[in-house]
């Protein structure tokens, strides 16, 4: 792995091995291989918990397309910290989105990050548990999701800031659970269960909490 030591807002760059290549945290003990590299999304803002705010937005489009260029990467896992993946969004930071300059911005950067994770090159896990509720269009860009019993998916972000969840969040939800599903899900805007989930074939394994990512140790 390139060891690069960089710190983010949203955390600092690690793998397996310890060596800065990723967003925040380690990768269980059990796991030893550094080709496999730990992606923990644990936004540091309000509060020290798991909030979105606009710097981690911005900061992201570096994250993932670092995670996409190092060709030493075997797999991916995308996970979350603190038991959670992202549960809410810090509305002031994001600003007017009213002001052409603040949407141009938000709205590059939302493209940029998904593309920069549809451009890992390398299977990409997604295991998620607790609230996943901002940014669910990350998770559904992963060849395979898995979830806690406890988890639940919901989009809490683009209604809180004053707009509609038209963009990579439905087409994700339509490409995964199907179109009529997604609408539901968008529009309604409520707690999606991971077994739920797992019924529309958006979730591969539910398992216990705290294990599930288990089956792929």
């Amino acid at each position: 792995m390139t060891n690069t030591d960089e710190t983010y807002h949203c955390g600092t760059l690690l793998d397996a091995s310890g060596d800065a290549t990723l967003i925040s945290g380690t990768w269980p003990a059990a796991v030893e291989s550094a080709d496999i590299l730990s992606c923990e999304l644990a936004p540091k803002s309000v509060r020290a918990r798991n909030l979105h705010d606009a710097q981690c937005h911005t900061e992201f489009v570096d994250a993932f397309y670092r995670i996409g260029r190092e060709r030493a990467n075997k797999i991916v896992v995308l996970t979350g910290a603190r038991g959670g993946f992202i549960i809410d969004v810090d509305r002031l930071s994001v600003g007017n989105v009213s002001d052409p300059e603040v949407w141009s911005q938000a709205h590059d950067e939302g493209v940029q990050a998904l593309e920069n994770i549809a451009n890992i090159r390398v299977p990409v896990i997604a295991a998620i548990e607790g609230r996943a509720h901002v940014h669910s269009d990350y998770v559904l860009l992963a060849n395979i999701i898995v979830g806690g019993e406890g988890a639940t998916f919901q989009d809490v972000a683009h209604y809180a800031v004053g707009v509609a969840p038209g963009d990579g969040i439905f087409i994700t939800w339509s490409y995964r659970g199907g179109a009529g599903p997604a609408e539901t899900f968008l529009l309604y805007s409520k707690p999606l269960p991971a077994r739920t989930a797992q019924q529309w074939g958006v979730v591969a394994e539910v398992g216990p909490n705290g294990q599930a990512l288990e089956p792929f140790r």
